[in-house]
């Protein structure tokens, strides 16, 4: 989904300053750029966490996945593990 999707204005200005330091410092941004935007006034603030997440692969929690493993089963099918939850795709819906 990171490949898809990345953080820009129309998404950031409709966080507080508070949560967009927030997205900078969850997303790795440097800590000069975060004190930064948290001191601009906030169209400012969008503009630079726009600049400083470009090409990070931050995404907000709703669109992270957590897909952890992919195991093959004896009987040929996959057996997909997502947190907690699992599901077994038949031999026939996949390609590999």
């Amino acid at each position: 989904m990171n490949s898809h999707w990345e953080a820009q204005a129309p998404f950031l200005s409709r966080l507080s300053k508070a949560q967009i330091a927030e997205v900078m410092e969850d997303a790795d941004c440097g800590k000069a750029a975060i004190k930064a935007a948290a001191k601009a006034p906030k169209a400012e603030a969008v503009a630079l966490a726009e600049k400083a997440l470009a090409g990070k692969a931050w995404l907000p929690g709703p669109l992270r996945s957590n897909v952890v493993d992919e195991q093959q089963n004896q009987d040929g099918s996959r057996l997909w593990l997502l947190g907690s939850c699992r599901w077994k795709c038949s031999p026939f819906l996949t390609n590999k």
